[in-house]
């Protein structure tokens, strides 16, 4: 929990440098520049694994990866946002989270055959290679988006201007309470079936996937939809499922 509570900062502090850096410096620079640390910090975390370092250190190769993921992590959706019109993005927005929940489908069903077979570090070892896969189709096949014209560079004391505008603050306090339980739900969940389910990695692995196929095989045709009625409406809907879902886990045994 305190490994999950440092890099959880450490990721948010990222988040923020990459914004202001990708609007200064460009959107692939910063999506290649976070790319390249992030393998290495993956390279870092299996040599920590070999070598059986100490937590604290541990727990430092974990805030250093979790710095490198979150400086680039929104750079995709920043791009979607430069180039697809407004009244396009809910589907387009849909398009690149189905991209991403095809990997939560494939990945954690590999990482848990993997894990039968090789170790932890190794399993580190081949998200490296497939992070650099990564790294060639940026390099390789993207352009940047940022636009020729942009606002003046974002400074500390705008955070004023955003502290006066209460519904927004009120937006993120009631996301706030949407996001404890999601990442409970993504720190805990494996701790939890593995040690008192007892399920092995494998049948892990295929949890998650089921969540990413959802999202895969339902997303776009939703997005679709709901393109149609008003946001609010359909955020506090899907709050409702949402609540319903973590509800139905709280009961099962």
């Amino acid at each position: 929990g305190i490994a999950d509570f440092i890099t959880a900062i450490v990721g948010a502090i990222a988040a923020y440098a990459g914004g202001a850096a990708c609007d200064v410096y460009g959107r692939k620079k910063i999506l290649v520049a976070g790319l390249v640390l992030q393998i290495i910090s993956y390279l870092l975390i299996s040599l920590s694994i070999d070598a059986r370092i100490a937590v604290p250190l541990f727990v430092l190769a974990l805030a250093f990866n979790s710095f490198n993921g979150s400086l680039y992590k929104a750079i995709p959706e920043v791009m979607v946002a430069d180039v697809v019109e407004p009244g396009n993005r809910v589907e387009a927005f849909g398009l690149l989270r189905i991209g991403s929940n095809i990997g939560w489908v494939i990945g954690p069903v590999m990482g848990g055959m993997f894990l039968i077979y090789t170790s932890y570090a190794n399993l580190f070892y081949i998200t490296a290679l497939t992070t650099f896969t990564y790294l060639l189709i940026a390099i390789f096949f993207l352009r940047d988006t940022k636009p020729k014209t942009l606002p003046g560079r974002f400074k500390f004391r705008d955070i004023g201007v955003v502290a006066a505008d209460r519904q927004f603050l009120m937006f993120c306090g009631l996301m706030l309470f949407m996001t404890i339980p999601y990442q409970q739900m993504y720190t805990l969940f494996s701790v939890y079936t593995s040690a008192y389910v007892g399920l092995d990695k494998f049948w892990i692995g295929t949890l998650f996937a089921i969540s990413g196929l959802m999202v895969a095989l339902f997303q776009y045709y939703i997005s679709m939809k709901v393109a149609h009625h008003r946001m609010t409406m359909v955020l506090a809907f899907s709050a409702v499922v949402f609540a319903l879902g973590f509800g139905m886990l709280s009961l099962s045994t």
